[in-house]
């Protein structure tokens, strides 16, 4: 494929949501553009404000958050398996307020907690630990709720 014909290509695919510049380059490599035009392509695709790292980190954070659930560990994981660097990493989790993080911690650990049946509390505290750490919670803001509301 050419790079002009790459570049209108990859154009549509970064207009139908934010790409990290990892999944673009990957892209690209599929539909056999050779791998000396992908640095062309990217400075490009930057100029014209269709690609930007930053922006995708912050969309990819608050998504994932808002939509998922996710904590910020996951979403962290998630960032670093999109190749996004960890200084626009730290940007893009700034996004998500930490009043409704705490929050939505919160409720997921009520609602873990009220489906649990065993009747042994530190038993169902660890239960509920453990599904919350995977949703990417950090362990001691998890424990820190679970012993506020002395469950």
């Amino acid at each position: 494929m050419d790079r002009e014909t790459a570049l209108k290509k990859v154009i549509h695919f970064c207009n139908y949501q934010e790409r990290s510049h990892q999944e673009v380059e990957e892209r690209l490599l599929e539909w056999g553009v050779m791998e000396e035009n992908i640095p062309f392509i990217i400075q490009e695709l930057e100029k014209s404000d269709f690609l930007n790292e930053s922006r995708f980190a912050k969309e990819y954070a608050y998504g994932k958050f808002k939509a998922k659930g996710w904590g910020r560990i996951r979403i962290r994981q998630g960032l670093e398996r999109k190749g996004v660097p960890a200084n626009l990493i730290e940007e893009g989790l700034k996004v998500i307020d930490e009043e409704e993080y705490i929050s939505r911690l919160t409720l997921l650990i009520d609602k873990k907690f009220e489906s649990e049946e065993n009747p042994n509390l530190l038993e169902k505290n660890h239960k509920v630990a453990r599904y919350v750490l995977s949703h990417g919670f950090e362990p001691e803001l998890i424990w820190k709720i679970l012993k506020a509301e002395e469950i």
